[in-house]
């Protein structure tokens, strides 16, 4: 567990609200993906770019996604690589969504889900189309606009 980053700003459950403080909107998805059974309690997580810098927001690891709160969220860099010992840790994942800011810039972020009908059709090598998740960001993008 020592590899796992920390919040390294030291600001995860202390951040002022500012007009770019998106950790709203992503309880708001992740309740969402929660209450549609496509993240369970602790599998799956989340992470939104911190607007004008090189950190994100994160689901903090071990904690139940039903009932997050924003204050329970980490704060760190994406290019992060020593973990701060006394903040609350990020989710096990943070390397794969460290990884995808690092690698794409445009990125604002981003949804690891563990949906159980995509990995039933996984497991049996049967084809998956997502119209299912185009559809639910179409609409999660036109309720943002």
């Amino acid at each position: 567990m020592g590899d796992q980053p920390r919040s390294q700003t030291g600001r995860n459950e202390a951040a002022p609200e500012d007009a770019g403080d998106r950790r709203g909107e992503l309880v708001s998805v992740l309740c969402e993906l929660y209450a549609s059974g496509l993240i369970t309690a602790t599998g799956g997580n989340l992470s939104v770019r911190v607007p004008a810098t090189e950190e994100i927001w994160i689901t903090p690891a071990g904690d139940h996604k039903g009932g997050l709160r924003a204050d329970q969220l980490v704060r760190m860099r994406i290019d992060s690589q020593q973990p701060e010992p006394t903040a609350r840790r990020a989710s096990s994942e943070w390397r794969m969504h460290c990884a995808v800011y690092q690698a794409r810039a445009e990125v604002e972020a981003v949804i690891h889900a563990h949906a159980p009908h995509a990995t039933i059709l996984a497991l049996n090598g049967l084809p998956f189309l997502p119209g299912e998740a185009i559809a639910f960001l179409r609409d999660r993008r036109k309720s943002m606009g």
